[in-house]
């Protein structure tokens, strides 16, 4: 990936100003649907479609969002938020935790956090 892809993104940490309720994709919750991970988030790019499945399911369900293990990451819990549900005034930026991946820290932390997935971020020409 070129870190001119990049440029323009931020990572922030977020707060709930109300709690939401969130399709759980994970645990006891996959328990609960009837499938398993291998089925739904632990999969390669060509089951898309049918994630995008499961996500309209919880929308039509009336949920705010999703929430399943990140397979690139399986310690960390992903996240989709439903932006017809949740607006800006659900959240609220924490002023401790704000990468902009432009340049110089933030783009250095960027290729480094990437390159534990193999994932090559290329640096600025």
């Amino acid at each position: 990936m070129l870190s001119s892809d990049y440029a323009d993104k931020v990572a922030v940490k977020l707060a709930l100003r109300r709690e939401l309720r969130l399709a759980s994709f994970l645990g006891t919750g996959l328990r609960t649907l009837g499938i398993e991970a291998k089925n739904l988030t632990d999969t390669g790019a060509w089951r898309y479609p049918d994630t995008v499945q499961w996500a309209a399911a919880a929308h039509r369900a009336g949920l705010d969002g999703a929430v399943w293990m990140s397979r690139r990451c399986n310690s960390e819990r992903a996240y989709v938020l439903f932006g017809d549900r949740v607006t800006a005034d659900d959240l609220e930026i924490q002023p401790d935790y704000v990468r902009v991946f432009g340049a110089g820290t933030d783009l250095d932390w960027l290729i480094d956090f990437c390159a534990r997935f193999r994932v090559d971020v290329l640096p600025p020409l």
